[in-house]
This record gives structure tokens, sequence and C-alpha cells, in this order.
């Protein structure tokens, strides 16, 4: 007796259920290639939903170790019909289909999951103003190059809210949001990398879903996580066909390019109205005098002339202020080998590597020669540490091109969080101790210091 579902079968001769179940399995693998059709289309009339006709089938099929594929679906005029070539094609028994109750995505499949800092992520969403917008033409650009670009159906610039996914921008798609819980988004935003799904069908995690089982029939899907300033990821650059595909290394690296596009546009947007805050604060004179010209980045006298901002915006959001202090190893050894001309180029090019580590939010200064501070709104002490750790790394991550050549250079920090009833000056001179002991410790590091109470 077939092990995949019960029959009331007994040896003394009343089961004769049983009897008949084996004589029509007997019947079905002689004759069902010629009667599949029929007792197909007879089962579909019968149900309620098509979706719930699909997901029989594909339990059904599942107990016989087949995979049936959505593409096959395609150019079906009718969806009984579509099912019933897919079972004549898998040997499903429909008569033995009959006998299962039909069944109900929502409970079935698995529930999107709730990232472990959803509060902070959410509130970091409502506070950007994005959600509910009219269409802006540089993202609509964007979807419309990324559809090009990958050859593919749809392209979404999708923010992740309470309970829906909203899209900020679409191609390809007719409508405005779907429910958050049948998201592949949902599952995008909690990696640091993209998600990449090269078929659905063959996915545990949406095998079952409606957006997979129904329109838009997604088959692949590519979602890379977009953040917010302070790093909480608030939707994705995603893309989905209804065909199974994978990507190439350079394709991937390309949909990461036009994902950080997307991002830094959406992290611009959520500055306008603080640096309008700042503008009215400060006029241009003043900011002119507050610019470093070699680096393009804040001189020293930007940190008293911000701190006080930093702090509200801090307490105002929940969050510690910490201080990164930051310098280029062995630094004069480069200026005595290869000239000042090579050493501005060094801290140039630093510069842009640290504007690229940091958060757009995040104060950044030259504080003199090699050395450069910071100013973060941390939740706190771990985090800072991983944003100086993230910053030392891609500082060193590759040689700086230099007109004699590539040179390799490193970075030591230390760092710090600020207490509520000090002075910024004295957390900078603690983040300096710590950045002499990472000196003295080998270079190449973060230490951090505690701030003392």
């Amino acid at each position: 007796m077939l092990p995949c579902w019960e029959w009331p079968y007994e040896p003394d001769g009343a089961g004769w259920m049983g009897g008949w179940a084996l004589f029509f399995w007997a019947f079905w693998l002689a004759w069902g290639p010629f009667v599949g059709v029929f007792l197909a289309r007879e089962h579909v009339a019968g149900c309620q939903l098509g979706l719930h006709a699909i997901a029989a089938v594909r339990r059904v099929d599942c107990l016989f170790g087949h995979c049936l594929r959505a593409h096959r679906f395609t150019g079906c005029e009718h969806l009984d019909l579509a099912i019933a070539v897919c079972v004549v094609k898998t040997s499903i028994s429909v008569g033995l289909l009959q006998t299962l109750p039909p069944m109900d995505w929502r409970k079935d499949m698995p529930a999107c999951p709730i990232p472990t800092d959803e509060t902070l992520r959410q509130r970091t969403l409502d506070e950007m103003n994005v959600l509910d917008t009219p269409a802006e033409h540089y993202l609509d650009t964007l979807v419309r190059l990324t559809q090009e670009v990958a050859h593919v159906d749809t392209v979404l610039i999708s923010l992740i809210d309470h309970d829906r996914q909203w899209f900020k921008a679409r191609i390809g798609l007719d409508v405005y949001e779907t429910p958050r819980n049948v998201s592949f988004c949902g599952y995008a935003i909690l990696g640091d990398d993209t998600l990449l799904v090269a078929d659905a069908e063959y996915d545990a995690r949406f095998a079952d879903n409606p957006l997979v089982i129904g329109a838009p029939f997604i088959r692949f899907y590519a979602g890379h996580p977009l953040r917010a300033g302070n790093g909480k990821a608030i939707g994705t650059l995603c893309m989905f066909d209804p065909r199974p595909r994978l990507l190439s290394e350079a394709q991937q690296a390309n949909f990461r390019d036009l994902a950080t596009l997307a991002e830094g546009y959406l992290q611009l947007r959520s500055l306008i109205q603080a640096n309008h805050d700042l503008r009215l604060e400060m006029d241009r004179e003043q900011r002119k005098a507050l610019l470093d010209p070699l680096t393009q980045l804040w001189n020293r006298g930007a940190v008293a002339a911000f701190q006080d901002r930093e702090r509200r915006l801090a307490k105002e959001k929940g969050l510690k202020l910490g201080a990164l202090y930051a310098d280029l190893d062995h630094f004069k050894s480069v200026n005595d080998k290869y000239g000042h001309a090579d050493g501005d180029q060094v801290l140039c090019e630093c510069a842009r590597r640290l504007r690229a580590a940091l958060r757009p939010d995040d104060l950044l200064v030259r504080q003199g020669g090699e050395e450069f501070v910071a100013l973060l709104r941390v939740k706190d002490a771990d985090e800072l540490v991983r944003i100086a750790e993230r910053v030392r790394l891609f500082v060193g991550s590759r040689p700086m091109q230099l007109s004699s050549g590539p040179l390799r250079v490193s970075l030591s920090l230390g760092s710090t969080l600020v207490a509520d009833s000090e002075q910024i000056d004295d957390a900078l001179r603690r983040a300096d101790t710590a950045l002499y002991a990472a000196k003295q410790g080998g270079r190449d590091q973060v230490v951090y210091l505690p701030p003392i109470l």
C-alpha cells in the first residue's frame, strides 16, 4: 500500500476501498496519459480558487518526487488545461489528488521574518518622509536603466513598511504596493549582500508564495538592501522575471552599483531638510571658513561649530554620540620618499575613502596633517567600533594610485563615546589616547576607550 496517504483497508475483506484504490492506481499507470486531461479538467472545475488547484497539484507532485515547472503554464490559454498538461507530464493521479484538501498558502507558506532591530528600522524609514510620496524622475530613470541592463521584466525600489512593501519607483508592475508577509524583499533586508533566487519554485521560502504560483509568476529574483544614513535597511532595489536565470559575477557587480546609486539618492534626499537647517544656522562665508581646501572636508573648527547640533540630534533620536580619531600610518615617510605632491594625493584619496566608509550624516573633519576626526550618532559602543573597523578596512583595502605607482597605506583609529556631562574636547582627548595605544600596539587597528562616568 502506498505510504503517502491512509486508506481504510482491512485484510479480512472489509477493506474493499483499499482494493479499489490499488485497482485504480494500476488502471492509472496504464491509461493515465489518455484520461488525465479529462480528470484534471473535472477536478479544477470543482475547485473554488485556481491557487488552491495549483497548490494541491504541487502537493501530490511532491508525493511522487516530481517538481512542477511554472513555465509549463506559459502560453496556456486556460488554467485547468495547464494543470492537465502538467498532470500528464508528471504522471500524477488526479483521482488520488481529490482525496487531499485544498492548501491555503496563508498557512503553508513560511512567514516573512522580521529584523531584530525592526523598531529602529521602521522609525528610520518614517523619519525619512519618503513613503507615499510622488514618483521622482531620477529613481524612475534608475529602474528603467536597471531593466534594460539586466533584461528583466520588472524592477522596483521597494520600501518595507509596517505591513506592506511600497514601491517608490517601479517598471513592469502595475500595483504600487503588496503585503509585506508575501514579499521577497522582506528577506532581502535581513542580509548585507544581494539576495539571489535563481528559481523561486525550488526555494522552500517562496515555492508556495502567491506571487510565484500566481501573477506575476516570479521565478528569478534579485534584491539588494538599501540603507539609510544610520545603516538600517529600509528597502531594496529588486528585479524579478518569470523565467529562471543565474547572474554572472559581473552582472551581480553591476546590480550592486545600481543599488548604491539608489541608496545614495534616498540618503541625499533625506538630508535635504538637515542641510536646509544648516544653511539657516550658518551663512556662506562662515561655511567657507570651515572647509579644508585640500580635502574638501570640514576643518577642525567645524567640531566646535557643530558639536551642540550633533549632541542635540543624538539626544532627539535616542542615540549616543561617538568620536573617532584617525591617523594615517607612516605618513611622514610617504612625504619623505614620494614628495609633498604625492603626499597631498594620499590625503585626498584617504578623505574620499573616509567619506565612502562613513555615513552621510556623520561629521567628518580633517583635524590637521594626516589626522581625521569623526563625530557619529550610534546606538552603543559596539556599533561605534564596527564602523571604525569598516573605516580602517576601507582605507587600506586597495593600493592608492600615485603618479609614481601604487602605494598601500593603513589607518589607526582611537574611539570613544561622549558622556552626557563631558565636553567634546575631553572626549576627543580620550579618543586621541586610544589612537596612541593603537599606534603602540602595532598600527592598522582600532582601540576603544570607554568614557569616564
